[in-house]
């Protein structure tokens, strides 16, 4: 549907862009992924981003580009093996992340997140490489998302 909006930032992320901005139609900030817009027109109407407007403050404590609403702020610790874990380390990954290097090669990483979607695909992208310590409603979700993984490669061809 057509919209007016009124971009505030355009990210890179993964391979795509975001498009954060006010849209008329909805009276909010809201982040649209640009491979979705099909048509865009620039209007000769002005606007002013906000002076209070805050890039990092907008995505609040998200992982990712994806916002998190109303979901908790948990910590997460995850235990990853020395493979995975070089990788791992070598980012920056979340303004609250915490590594610590074990004597056995292995990396415990621990963030501050609300937990979303976004977040469970990236921990299940690691398969057996990445175990979830904390917390156990993670753990679970992970363990269930590598079981239906299971069924659905155990089936004959």
């Amino acid at each position: 549907n057509e919209r007016i909006v009124h971009p505030y930032a355009l990210v890179p992320y993964v391979r795509s862009w975001q498009l954060v901005a006010y849209c008329e139609k909805r009276c909010d900030v809201v982040m649209f992924k640009v491979d979705r817009i099909h048509e865009a027109r620039i209007l000769d109407a002005n606007y002013t981003i906000p002076a209070d407007f805050d890039f990092d403050k907008y995505m609040g404590n998200a992982w990712g580009m994806m916002r998190a609403g109303d979901l908790p702020v948990e910590t997460v610790i995850l235990k990853f093996t020395s493979e995975a874990g070089r990788w791992v380390a070598e980012e920056d990954w979340h303004n609250s992340q915490q590594i610590e290097h074990m004597e056995d090669g292995s990396l415990l990483f621990q963030v501050r997140i609300p937990i979303t979607p976004e977040y469970v695909n990236w921990v299940l992208y690691y398969g057996p490489k990445v175990e979830v310590l904390e917390p156990a409603h993670l753990r679970e979700t992970v363990r269930e998302g590598h079981r239906q993984a299971y069924v659905l490669y155990a089936k004959e061809w």
